[in-house]
């Protein structure tokens, strides 16, 4: 059944002191860190013999370790002495892992970051040929952004200043050239805060743009009707569960507006209905389907009203796509199919079976 929360500080406890007894300073330390730096102790009453005993004994340790100053020192002093420790050992490990995937050659995509990072900052020369290659950068979900990929996104936009060396933080009052950074984001959506991308950050980011381009709030939406909106709006925009002005946690409640459609009617939308077919075949359903859409397309072009180019099909996946080119291909329409792979196609599992026989006759 395994041990619950208060029975494993106990069993901790009983093995330190039977193996080392209290009279090193460092295992008294050790004790009071485990009794006072514990979660929430909870028992589980069908394990004890006794659960009145358990519920005196866990009141005990849980009093002990929210009243006695003295003891919480004492852990505190462990605790900061054990961690700092560790970390010496984790950074020397890192910095030594580190070292030996660059002389390997295999490098993540940390590496990688912190590579580019650290040349835009030491080599102007590299910054401005880089800068001149890379001259306008677009990124969609800003939040999500790290301290940094923000610096190597503001070094590229931004001109080196003229002669000497940057100095490392520079970029946080660089100004990027007029339209060569375009961000977008939504602090609301902001998840990966143990990767350092923060509502911090991403304010910082906003307020300097306000400095030196423009801040757009976008608060129109496409894709709900009115009921829900307001419905949102009323729920969400009263109370405290947003804060007015933003904080380092929460981002700030911005109401919905809805866009409402001048359109009395779906202009331009056609439907049409398949031919039942046993079994719900999806292939043969494809085959109706293209032959339909590759007549209607022909009868299009061939009044010069459109050119191949002004026609996209959407599927709802991707399995029956070959389907349609083979059709177009037949009215000798042009296409071109993206968003699939050709791993089903006959001539390529044909080619494939050919490979194979070849290696391994």
């Amino acid at each position: 059944m395994g041990w619950d929360s208060l029975q494993k500080v106990i069993r901790q406890l009983h093995y330190t002191h039977e193996i080392s007894g209290w009279d090193e300073p460092s295992t008294l330390l050790d004790a009071l860190s485990r009794l006072c730096s514990p979660p929430k102790i909870k028992i589980v009453q069908n394990r004890w013999k006794d659960k009145k005993c358990a519920k005196d004994f866990r009141d005990r340790v849980q009093k002990f370790a929210d009243e006695n100053e003295r003891a919480k020192r004492g852990a505190e002093f462990q605790n900061a002495h054990r961690y700092q420790l560790a970390m010496r050992i984790a950074i020397r490990g890192a910095e030594e892992f580190a070292d030996y995937r660059r002389r390997i050659g295999r490098l993540d995509y940390q590496d990688l970051l912190g590579l580019s990072a650290e040349l835009l900052r030491r080599s102007m020369d590299a910054r401005s040929q880089l800068g001149d290659k890379y001259r306008r950068i677009l990124v969609d979900e800003f939040q999500d952004t790290d301290p940094l990929q923000t610096e190597i996104l503001f070094l590229l936009t931004s001109e080196p200043a003229v002669g000497g060396e940057a100095a490392e933080g520079d970029w946080r009052r660089d100004d990027p050239r007029p339209g060569a950074l375009f961000l977008v984001g939504d602090p609301k959506q902001s998840i990966y805060r143990f990767r350092r991308a923060d509502i911090s950050l991403y304010s910082f980011v906003k307020d300097r743009f306000a400095d030196f381009g423009s801040v757009l709030t976008l608060t129109m939406n496409f894709r709900s009707r009115a009921p829900i909106t307001d419905f949102v709006n009323d729920v969400f925009g009263k109370g405290d569960l947003f804060p007015e002005e933003g904080n380092e946690e929460q981002a700030p409640f911005q109401p919905l507006n809805t866009w409402v459609s001048d359109f009395s009617a779906a202009d331009g939308v056609q439907s049409y209905k398949l031919s039942q077919q046993e079994g719900n075949n999806r292939k043969l359903i494809a085959e109706e389907d293209a032959a339909r859409l590759a007549t209607w397309i022909n009868s299009r072009l061939s009044t010069d009203e459109c050119v191949p180019g002004d026609f996209m099909i959407l599927t709802r996946d991707t399995k029956q796509l070959s389907v349609y080119a083979r059709e177009f291909e037949k009215w000798g329409l042009p296409v071109q199919v993206t968003g699939a792979g050709v791993s089903g196609e006959k001539e390529l599992q044909e080619l494939q079976m050919l490979l194979e026989c070849m290696i391994d006759p």
